[in-house]
């Protein structure tokens, strides 16, 4: 069953470059009695009218339907490999979701590169 999604939502932005390109993660959440829940993840960048950006977009679209069904964000993130740029952000969120809630932005954006050679080195 689909998360209703209300009018408003709290959310928190990270700053991340892939290949270096300056990447916006935004990350939608509701309070529940157990604390936080994810319902939704957009990832911008920062010229959106371009084909990578309307493909990031449509990612974070699907992403988030996935989360709205409850879908974890591990099984999303182990899904999705790093070697994309949906897939090297969702991973990045999966492994520094608690400190991105939380409002812990590193002292530097994050570089984040989806050559697989350049993964496997990292």
């Amino acid at each position: 069953m689909r998360v209703k999604i209300p009018n408003r939502m709290k959310s928190v932005a990270t700053r991340l470059n892939v290949n270096d390109k300056r990447v916006i993660s935004l990350l939608d959440y509701q309070e529940t009695e157990v604390g936080l829940k994810i319902i939704g993840s957009w990832i911008k960048l920062k010229k959106e009218e371009t084909e990578l950006g309307r493909e990031l977009t449509a990612s974070g679209k699907l992403v988030s339907l996935l989360l709205q069904y409850g879908c974890p964000m591990k099984d999303i993130a182990d899904t999705l490999t790093k070697d994309s740029y949906c897939g090297a952000v969702i991973n990045y969120v999966d492994k520094n979701v608690v400190d991105i809630l939380c409002g812990n932005q590193p002292d530097k954006t994050p570089k984040l590169n989806t050559d697989p050679y350049k993964i496997k080195q990292s």
